[in-house]
């Protein structure tokens, strides 16, 4: 069950740092149109978020929560924590401030920023329990 375990979080590391390391600025590379660019980005990061979780629940699933220190069971949840706060915390906002006031607004470049940060906080996050994974083998 920890190869299992071990599978599952590379997994989400490498869905993490792909979709937002490499998929989504290169929509904005080579798409002119940049509101399509981010449409796309924005759908990618929705299917992201969800896989996390269930990536998440699978691992803990596997047995990945049992006889863990509530440190430890906060660093294996914290990807999805984050993810889900930026899903239902964050995007909303994005949203309702895109359609009130358009993406060239201070708002909505603070919004996004910190959602920006969040994604990057829950790789780092996926990153660190893929690690002590691995360290506990």
């Amino acid at each position: 069950m920890r190869l299992a375990r071990q599978l599952l979080l590379a997994l989400l590391c490498g869905l993490l740092v792909t979709v937002g390391g490499v998929v989504a600025p290169t929509l904005f590379v080579i798409l002119d149109d940049r509101a399509a660019a981010g449409r796309i980005a924005g759908s990618l990061f929705h299917v992201t978020n969800w896989i996390t979780i269930g990536l998440i629940v699978a691992v803990l699933a596997t047995g990945g929560g049992t006889r863990l220190t509530r440190q430890a069971l906060l660093v294996l949840l914290s990807p999805a924590i984050l993810l889900a706060v930026s899903e239902w915390g964050l995007h909303p906002l994005i949203e309702a401030q895109k359609a009130a006031a358009g993406t060239h607004t201070l708002i909505f470049a603070v919004l996004h920023g910190v959602s920006g940060a969040v994604f990057g906080l829950a790789t780092l996050a996926a990153w660190a329990a893929l690690i002590r994974e691995l360290r506990a083998a």
